[in-house]
């Protein structure tokens, strides 16, 4: 038994491949013209030029961030003193002689 596809499929399928083809050639060259405003512009250069200062500030304050990371561990270990202060004075109410 041979498996014969019909002329008329072929035919489709050449079709639907060469349209395929013809939309994407042209949703590039439409692609290309609008990004290539942008190469070169003085705003996009700027903007550039903006997030590279931004980032050097970020590693140069990189000694800032280790202080916040002291002062937190400080106020994390103050936080934990005075829960265990409240909770020493609320055990001992509960503990106390009953109140008549």
């Amino acid at each position: 038994m041979n498996f014969v596809i019909p002329s008329w499929a072929i035919g489709i399928a050449l079709v639907v491949f060469i349209s395929a083809i013809v939309k994407g050639v042209g949703r590039g060259g439409g692609s290309r013209e609008k990004f290539s405003k942008f190469r070169g512009s003085e705003d996009h250069e700027r903007r550039i030029a903006d997030l590279e200062d931004s980032h050097r500030q970020l590693a140069a304050g990189s000694g800032d961030t280790a202080e916040l990371e002291r002062r937190l561990v400080e106020l994390e270990e103050r936080l934990d003193f005075a829960e265990r202060m409240l909770a020493k004075k609320n055990e001992a109410d509960r503990l106390g002689p009953p109140k008549a």
